[in-house]
């Protein structure tokens, strides 16, 4: 069924209805224990006083898992500044604050005297723990200049806490098939705005237990004068039977519930705390010596801060929790340790994620109705009525598709974008560690190309100049763990070297070649190597230095085919195979005026954009330590340029000679041998942007430049909602300029669901509801783009996680925890600047079916295709130095 309005999970204050101030108690960190500490910290490590910030990371863990109730803890609240650092319903007992402090203060300081930390302590006083009591007001805020709301800065902490305790009292409940849920709060990640409620006790399926999560968070929208409220739904799995394996490359959180507070003269509650376990080193001491063992414990140094603390029961012992979770539940008991299920665990939840449109409208319209008549839902979204036409894709035919041609032919298209791309020759390497993956991707190249099953390598594709050679050898030790020196004390130049030493072992062992290659390599899962010895990254940098695009497969034999047949086709995208132009043609499809009646103005069929038109996606590529590969932080800003009348995919990078536009492939390419530079700060990257911009890009002529907001707003500050206008833009620090001053520009920015930025949604239709593909007003110039569920997804619309229902067909459906739903996220099309006597539909419309012109994907992409490419350069960014380059002013 096709529907033409949605229903986001988004409320807003109901205008006709008083809404009356709250109270909740706040705490500043004492700015006499800052002082103290920094004098502290600079005559320990010699370092400047003003260039010291306070490491109250644990202290703020701690919070989280031992005090009951807190609204908000904010994570720089020892930086320089008076700024609150805990949100609480109540006062918090100043002594047992104090105590918690006391404790952290022995953990984090252990190299410093201890009489030295007795005279610190006699500085601290009880009085200057002082909650201040603070009143607060939905209906607080402004209007910003470009007319999008500014609520005041603590609605985006306090509005969800408050709309949380709605749903947490004790008499409330939601009816939810055979199930009635009562909820909990339960506190974020540190620093994190919003409020979360938990559904207890949990749900439960055979073996297995689970609760539905309510996530409330604040937000506001380009040019929308009141903020909302987005309600996030989701399903919280918890291990229940005796663990197999639970991954030990990081932490795992554990929910704690107790009746009595763990220490004394803090207050009782029913609301969660959370902490969280880690696979690290353990010390045991006997009566003859002392042990050094591996096992679980308490992470984030909570471990040694429970034991200097006087507790008033003891905390569980992680060990315990992990032999057997389900016993830690203790659903009938006094004190509940739910250990969180995530993916990796062993053995897997039977209980599956997600909820249909069927759940998730029952519960929306639960949730609104016990919120009301103070909140109500924002009004639904209208269809664009705007009809487009894209190329059709050869590598995943649509019906038309096949109707029109042969299914050789369409096979001589996809090898004819191969040969376009890269000429006449293709070498596809298979560093295997199993046989049976040699066959499956000899396979699933015959089948994407047409190849016939008997046919030997290299192969002469009849009539067409392209031969595809494909040569396998065993891995071997290049995909081994990675052996870190031990002797090298800096943890990332320890990784560092172990990248270039494999990759240098890789790059010496295999045979030079002169055209396209590329590299499929056979690796285990990350979850099978140790921290830090994961030899992906230099792999992959190894065979860039040897003139090779890598694309990993892992040794896992569930779904092999289809993993290749994927495989293969993500190759040809680094390849940068695109087998039609990105082109898009529209007709309005609202229906005519009454033919009959006069004078009534008739909007054109046919809408016409530039010819050609040049597509531009910008991404700064980010990568922590946890994620990067030696373990540094990197920051590289890339550019990707497409156009609607070439199927040539060109990109750049910061540190590219001239700043010069290369073939994607081998932009990737350089990237991975480290010829690409990052910078120190994120602002930094704007320098680079405006650049490339204003030397480029801008001089192409009509030009649509794609931005992500999450991505790229704290570089390109003219991107946030407050600063971002209509018709005019600043690509610097200076003052804006009119849009029409950058000749044949249009910006778009793109946001979506991180951080919960963009609602979730249903389509619906008096009492059905479902999915639905389209483009959707949210503004006038704001868009919500929507896709189907993809094709592997086959759950009925209707089909509950807790309730009997009916399918379309009148079948009996019985209720399904155990099957997956996938909920297609709203993507949020901004158009912000577009040059005089455009339309606004059409360009919103184009970034809407950008996200379906992927040749190496079937289904809508999150991204549009040049903002797609150039966030998939990440993976190249392997060993990077920092550029300082300066804001250049507009």
């Amino acid at each position: 069924m096709s529907y033409d309005q949605l229903r986001t999970l988004s409320f807003r204050l109901a205008s006709n209805q008083l809404h009356p101030k709250r109270t909740v108690e706040v705490l500043n960190f004492p700015e006499n224990w800052k002082s103290e500490l920094r004098n502290l910290i600079a005559d320990v490590t010699g370092r400047p006083r003003d260039q010291i910030n306070i490491p109250i990371y644990v202290l703020n863990q701690a919070m989280r898992a031992l005090v009951p109730d807190l609204i908000f803890i904010e994570k720089k609240a020892a930086h320089a500044g008076d700024k609150p650092w805990l949100y609480s319903a109540v006062p918090i007992d100043q002594e047992a604050l104090f105590l918690i402090v006391k404790a952290w203060l022995k953990v984090q300081f252990p190299q410093i005297p201890e009489n030295r930390l007795s005279d610190l302590l006699n500085q601290f006083s009880l009085n200057d723990v002082q909650w201040q009591t603070t009143e607060f007001s939905f209906e607080n805020g402004e209007k910003l200049p470009n007319g999008t709301a500014e609520p005041e800065s603590n609605a985006f902490i306090l509005t969800p806490h408050f709309l949380a305790s709605q749903l947490t009292q004790n008499n409330v409940n939601i009816q939810f098939g055979s199930e009635v849920l009562r909820f909990r709060r339960a506190p974020l990640s540190i620093g994190t705005t919003g409020a979360e409620i938990i559904s207890w006790p949990p749900i439960s399926y055979e073996q297995w237990y689970w609760s539905v999560v309510i996530t409330f968070t604040v937000q506001t929208v380009p040019f929308q004068s009141f903020p909302v409220v987005h309600c996030d739904l989701s399903v919280r799995r918890w291990a229940s039977l005796p663990l197999k394996f639970l991954p030990r490359n990081q932490e795992t959180s554990i929910y704690l519930l107790t009746q009595v507070p763990w220490i004394e003269r803090l207050h009782q509650s029913n609301s969660f705390q959370v902490a969280s376990i880690q696979w690290q080193q353990l010390t045991r001491a006997n009566s003859s010596n002392t042990q050094q063992n591996w096992g679980w414990n308490w992470g984030s140094n909570l471990a040694p801060l429970l034991n200097n603390l006087n507790r008033q029961h003891p905390f569980p012992n992680p060990e315990d929790i992990v032999q057997n979770p389900l016993s830690a539940l203790n659903l009938n008991g006094n004190s509940t340790a739910a250990l969180l299920y995530r993916n990796g665990i062993e053995p897997k939840h039977d209980v599956q994620g997600g909820f249909g449109p069927a759940d998730r409208r029952l519960l929306a319209e639960k949730i609104q109705e016990l919120i009301a008549p103070e909140w109500e839902f924002v009004e639904p979204l209208k269809r664009i009525q705007l009809k487009s036409t894209v190329p059709g894709n050869p590598f995943f035919p649509t019906e038309t598709l096949k109707n029109k041609f042969e299914s050789s032919e369409l096979k001589r298209q996809c090898c004819s974008a191969i040969v376009e791309t890269i000429g006449n020759h293709l070498r596809v390497e298979i560093w295997h560690q199993q046989q049976r993956t040699v066959e499956a991707i000899i396979n699933a190249v015959k089948d994407c190309l047409g190849i016939p099953e008997s046919a030997s390598f290299p192969y002469q594709f009849p009539n067409l100049d392209l031969t595809l050679d494909i040569h396998s050898e065993p891995l071997g030790k290049r995909g081994d763990e990675l052996e870190l020196d031990s002797k090298v004390k800096r943890i990332t130049e320890r990784r560092r070297r172990a990248v270039e030493e494999r990759s240098q072992e890789i790059q010496n062992s295999v045979c030079s070649v002169s055209g396209i290659t590329v590299a499929f390599v056979e690796l285990h899962n990350e979850d099978k190597f140790k921290q830090y010895q994961d030899p992906k990254d230099a792999i992959r940098r190894g065979f860039a230095f040897a003139n090779r695009l890598t694309q990993f497969i892992t040794t896992e034999k569930k779904g092999l085919s289809h993993r290749a047949s994927n495989g293969f086709l993500d190759l040809l995208r680094q390849l940068g195979v695109q087998a039609n132009p990105p082109q898009v043609e529209f007709k309005n499809s609202k229906k005519p005026a009454d033919k009959t009646t006069k004078n009534k103005q008739q909007k054109p069929e046919l809408i016409v954009l530039p010819e050609p038109l040049h597509y531009v996606g910008v991404w700064l590529i980010k990568q922590n330590s946890p994620t990067s590969t030696d373990g540094s932080i990197q920051r590289v800003p890339v550019m990707v340029h497409m156009a609607s009348n070439s199927t040539e995919i060109q990109a750049t990078a910061l540190g590219f000679e001239n700043n010069q536009w290369l073939p994607y492939r081998e932009a990737l390419l350089k990237i991975a041998r480290g010829e690409a530079r990052g910078v120190s700060r994120e602002e930094q990257a704007m320098s680079f942007i405006q650049q490339t911009l204003k030397g480029d890009v801008l001089p192409l002529g009509d030009t649509l430049l794609l931005c992500h907001a999450q991505n790229l707003r704290f570089s390109w500050k003219w991107l946030q909602n407050k600063n971002i206008s209509q018709n005019e833009v600043s690509f610097g620090v200076a003052n804006k300029q009119e849009i029409s001053k950058y000749k044949g520009l249009r910006i778009v920015r793109i946001r979506d669901n991180q951080g919960y930025e963009t609602p979730e949604w249903f389509a619906y239709e008096d009492n059905e509801q479902g999915w639905s593909k389209g483009l959707f007003r949210m503004g006038e110039r704001v868009f919500a783009s929507t896709s189907n569920k993809p094709k592997q997804f086959k759950a009925p619309v209707n089909l509950s996680k807790v309730s009997t229902a009916t399918s379309k067909r009148n079948k009996n459906l019985e209720p399904s925890p155990d099957t997956y739903f996938w909920n297609p996220s709203l993507v949020e099309i901004t158009v912000a600047c577009i040059q005089p006597g455009d339309g606004i539909e059409p360009w919103a419309m184009l970034t809407h079916e950008l996200r379906y012109l992927a040749n190496h994907y079937d289904e809508a992409l999150k991204l549009p295709l040049p903002l797609h490419l150039a966030k998939k350069m990440q993976d190249y960014v392997l060993l990077v130095d920092s550029d300082s380059a300066e804001l250049i002013e507009d």
